[in-house]
């Protein structure tokens, strides 16, 4: 869920998607970012250039599940405003 919600506003670097997706390691981030295109969750594009450049963006078919990704993020801050009040 950390890739897509990164990936939500525009395209990112590995190295942004690494810092924004916490307590992920290098080679778990790689095998998701691989599954994610497989799934056609998101694209890939590389730049052949020196240092090589490559982006992730979501594919429609991954924007489509940004709205249910929002939808759990609220209820989660409304779960934990109501466990607050009952404390």
């Amino acid at each position: 869920m950390g890739i897509l919600w990164s990936l939500r506003s525009d395209y990112r670097r590995f190295g942004e998607l690494k810092r924004d997706v916490l307590g992920i390691s290098e080679k778990m981030l790689i095998q998701e970012l691989r599954h994610l295109e497989e799934l056609g969750v998101i694209s890939r594009q590389v730049y052949y250039e020196i240092p090589p450049k490559v982006e992730y963006r979501l594919t429609d078919r991954g924007k489509s599940i940004i709205p249910v990704i929002e939808t759990v993020v609220s209820w989660g801050y409304a779960d934990m405003e109501i466990e607050a009040l009952e404390k």
